[in-house]
């Protein structure tokens, strides 16, 4: 008989032993994930589909902004303003509207539109930034969809980064930029040492620099240079600033260029009161851009600023030392401009930079004295030989040649010489300082006469009369001693020689009104009225001084019409003028 036997037992009374799960739990268990499943893959598909509708759309947005950028582009080129109302959102301020607009090609003079290649865009909702190379140079704007379609917008400052970088230099400047311009900061690295390595050499040149701050700072469509003073020099991001009009040279050589000037202008002693020499800040200005290009631009940009100096010039050669007559010879106050640049850049190649630095500290201390006085304490030679110099540098093509000048070949005429009064110049005080232009002699530029404030022109009468009351063109017999070769001399004595009008009157039947003190001409038939030309200056200065005695119509012939005798209490009444009419006088 088998030992073993079967007992029923009720499931749910064992004791000890896990229940078997129910079949409906399982199935519900199963259900739920099921149901999580297809939730998550929904929500997959949705993301997808979602980001390929944002892909195709954005791809239609970068399409139509492609369009609009070329567009842009075509209408610049052209000039067109009148078409191109459209390009900009209406909610621009008006100056970066102003700055906008300045970038058109005139309308007269169109140009070829630049080959446009866009890289990176940035959608954010209904606008974009995006980087353009415009001809190779790398710009960031930044553009937003409209009703009327896509329009430039300024660019927000957020899109610089809000934490900026930093740079310390050895000397205590510190450099201070974004993150969109680092690359360009840290290029700019090696080129400021070298600039400040430079500057340690003068007296007082590195201390001047200590805390000096340098920051990179956006600024759509605006200059290089965007803030100077002192302790802080602010220039703006090479990938939004706008290049000097036909220099030809890219943004980030004008912000290079616009940096290394401003350091310049803060290194050293502060300036005292301008010296007054001809041309003295047009100098210093030069001396400046040309440190800066030989220090901080390629070679490749040094060769296009020195071209546009050579060929921007016209005419003959104008010293930049002199002052000259301002309708005769006409030309340009650019043309001065080029040849100061073209005279330092000379000095540069023979001499090297630190010869324009102990320049530009000379003329800061105002130790230079005159022209020749710096130069032959300096480059030992006359500032006339310097002129000949620079100005056979240019015509050789901007090659340093050897040249040889003569003592002889610079001396000035012999005194006393005749000159016709050009302008009266300011002076300092207690003294007078007038423009005249040589009459006698080989050379006949222009040349600048001091002398002090007691002294009075003498007349043929053995009469006297103030410098004031001699209209331009009087011929002046001038004696005393050269203080500059050719450029400037000081006068003991002058003596009028003839009256006869410079070329600067208007209409031939319209008389020129000044003053003479006491009678050096001839009486002729008086009149009661006169129609005087505006420019009495004279006259009115002469009248408070209470100097002049008669009042003298001169006409362009040169003859002379004695108008009425004056007193002190003399009354000068404008007499009513139709517009478009000179006016008329009444005494």
């Amino acid at each position: 008989m088998p030992d073993w036997q079967i007992i029923i037992e009720d499931e749910t009374t064992v004791r000890g032993r896990n229940p078997l799960p129910e079949p409906a739990a399982a199935g519900n268990r199963w259900r739920w994930l099921l149901l999580a499943g297809s939730v998550l893959l929904l929500a997959v598909v949705g993301v997808i589909t979602l980001r390929a509708q944002r892909e195709r759309g954005q791809m239609g947005m970068r399409q139509d902004l492609t369009a609009f950028l070329f567009k842009e582009e075509t209408l610049r080129a052209g000039g067109q303003l009148t078409e191109a109302g459209h390009l900009l959102a209406p909610t621009a301020p008006a100056r970066w509207r102003r700055d906008y607009w300045a970038t058109f090609a005139p309308a007269a003079e169109p140009v070829r539109p630049r080959a446009l290649e866009l890289g990176t865009i940035a959608f954010d909702g209904r606008c974009a930034i995006v980087d353009v190379e415009a001809a190779g140079q790398p710009q960031v704007r930044h553009y937003c969809l409209g009703q009327a379609g896509w329009q430039r917008a300024p660019l927000p400052p957020a899109a610089w980064g809000s934490i900026p970088s930093a740079i310390n230099f050895s000397n205590g400047v510190t450099l201070q930029f974004y993150e969109r311009d680092q690359a360009f900061a840290e290029a700019l690295v090696p080129d400021l040492r070298r600039l400040f390595e430079l500057l340690a050499e003068a007296p007082g040149g590195g201390e001047a620099l200590t805390g000096l701050l340098l920051r990179i700072e956006p600024d759509d469509l605006e200059n290089p240079l965007l803030h100077q003073a002192a302790g802080e020099i602010v220039v703006n991001s090479p990938l939004l600033a706008q290049p000097v009009p036909l220099r030809g040279l890219t943004p980030a050589a004008e912000v290079r260029l616009a940096l290394a000037q401003a350091i310049l202008a803060q290194a050293g002693p502060a300036s005292p009161v301008e010296p007054g020499l001809p041309g003295h800040l047009r100098f210093r200005l030069a001396l400046r851009e040309v440190m800066a290009m030989e220090l901080m631009l390629p070679p490749e940009a040094q060769r296009q600023l020195r071209d546009e100096w050579k060929s921007g010039r016209d005419g003959p050669w104008r010293s930049p030392f002199q002052i000259y007559p301002p309708r005769e010879p006409p030309f340009p106050s650019e043309t001065l401009r080029l040849t100061a640049l073209l005279t330092a850049d000379y000095i540069q190649q023979r001499w090297g930079l630190k010869m324009l630095l102990d320049l530009d500290r000379l003329l800061r201390i105002d130790q230079a004295g005159g022209w020749d006085d710096l130069f032959l304490g300096t480059l030992q030679r006359p500032t006339i030989a310097l002129d000949n110099e620079a100005e056979f540098y240019t015509a050789q093509g901007l090659r340093l040649l050897s040249t040889t000048w003569r003592a002889e070949d610079t001396m000035p005429p012999p005194l006393p010489l005749t000159v016709s009064m050009q302008q009266r110049l300011v002076a300092p005080a207690g003294w007078q300082r007038l423009l005249g232009q040589p009459l006698t002699g080989t050379d006949l530029t222009p040349l600048v006469v001091d002398f002090p404030d007691a002294l009075e022109v003498n007349t043929p009468d053995n009469g006297s009369l103030a410098l004031p009351c001699l209209p331009p063109g009087s011929q002046l017999e001038v004696r005393g001693e050269w203080l500059e070769m050719r450029r400037r001399l000081a006068a003991d004595q002058l003596t009028l020689v003839k009256v006869q009008l410079a070329e600067v009157a208007p209409l031939d039947t319209e008389p020129l009104a000044y003053l003479v003190a006491g009678q050096p001409f001839a009486e002729q038939n008086p009149a009661e009225e006169s129609r005087i030309y505006p420019g009495t200056a004279a006259y009115l200065q002469a009248r408070r001084q209470r100097e002049a005695e008669a009042l003298l119509a001169l006409r362009p012939k040169g003859t002379v019409q004695r108008l009425t005798r004056l007193s002190p209490s003399l009354a000068v009444t404008a007499l009513p003028t139709p517009a478009g009419e000179r006016p008329q006088f009444l005494f």
